[in-house]
């Protein structure tokens, strides 16, 4: 009989591997802020406009979770 292995090892492995993942996501993510920053700006939205949308943005995503506020 072929040993399956320990599952908790196991669950530790895919989690960890997924932190790799979600760091390589994010870097990608980051790198492609200057493609829709050029592209933005030349319609001719400001930079101060960019940054408040992002800021209002990530706090609705993240705030509820964050900050234990209702989501929606």
């Amino acid at each position: 009989m072929k040993h399956i292995g320990n599952n908790t090892e196991e669950a530790a492995l895919k989690k960890s591997n997924l932190g790799y993942v979600l760091v390589l996501i994010a870097a990608l993510m980051w790198g492609s802020i200057g493609i829709f920053v050029n592209g933005i700006s030349a319609m001719g939205v400001s930079s101060q406009s960019m940054a408040a949308f992002v800021g209002r943005s990530a706090y609705l995503g993240a705030g509820p979770d964050v900050y234990g506020l209702p989501s929606g």
